[in-house]
């Protein structure tokens, strides 16, 4: 596949890989419920692209993300908002570069470590879920 697409960096063969079983995966289970209609065939419509770590990266401070392409990288800007701040401290995981018809997007998945409080013993926490 590499010898296909030698001009782009070699994650993106990496990434291609795992949207391509995605892809099949939900044809498959599709084609079991029968709400896929006879002869066609899985289809990718090239509207997403999936980003590791290696590929992009992200800029909270300027609000920037310099995305790798075989001509280098390029940096694009965020528009964000107030409600975005909270993400200054998470640690940045995979993105998605989505294409849409009003423009293009940047989907990416934040992670950080929570740290579960002990319990003291003084507290006894109840679930009740009634019907009536």
């Amino acid at each position: 596949m590499y010898s296909y697409l030698t001009q782009n960096p070699s994650h993106y063969i990496y990434t291609a890989c795992p949207m391509a079983c995605l892809i099949y995966k939900s044809f498959r289970k599709l084609k079991g419920r029968n709400k896929v209609r006879l002869g066609l065939k899985p289809l990718f419509r090239k509207d997403v692209i999936m980003l590791d770590d290696h590929l992009f990266s992200m800029n909270l401070d300027k609000w920037e993300a310099p995305v790798a392409t075989e001509a280098g990288r390029i940096v694009f800007r965020i528009l964000h908002g107030t409600c975005h701040e909270k993400f200054r401290g998470m640690k940045v995981g995979q993105a998605w570069l989505v294409r849409r018809r009003d423009g293009h997007y940047l989907k990416v998945v934040f992670s950080k470590t929570v740290e579960v409080a002990e319990p003291n013993g003084k507290k006894l926490a109840i679930d009740v879920n009634e019907a009536a």
